[in-house]
């Protein structure tokens, strides 16, 4: 995939948590407990303040439901052999699913020749 560059669908769709799971485009289905391990800026953060922020998050999102505007990207790969994947929202992701959202906003990356 070196020779493609990677492109931004020119929309955001809603799509249905549960195929997202079914198609397994995530390394680690998260939670409470494994919240932001490696999360660039968030990982060093004891277990009590990680566990907080998702919480926060997942009551945020029951309250209010999803923002459209941060939608879920998900990285197509399928065309290069290989699964696709959740590139940004995990969380948000997780939280859907526990909360048995029907819809989720989300957003393509492709892969595309220059």
């Amino acid at each position: 995939m070196k020779d493609c560059e990677m492109r931004v669908s020119s929309g955001t769709y809603l799509v249905n948590p549960q195929g997202i799971k079914a198609a397994k485009a995530y390394k680690i289905l998260r939670n409470k407990n494994n919240a932001y391990l490696s999360h660039s800026t968030l990982k060093g953060l004891p277990l009590a303040e990680r566990t907080k922020r998702y919480e926060d998050l997942r009551e945020k999102i029951k309250g209010e439901g999803f923002d459209f505007e941060q939608p879920i990207t998900i990285q197509l790969l399928r065309k290069a052999g290989t699964k696709d994947q959740i590139k940004d929202g995990h969380h948000r992701f997780a939280i859907a699913l526990e909360l048995n959202i029907s819809q989720i906003p989300v957003r393509f990356l492709f892969a595309s020749t220059p």
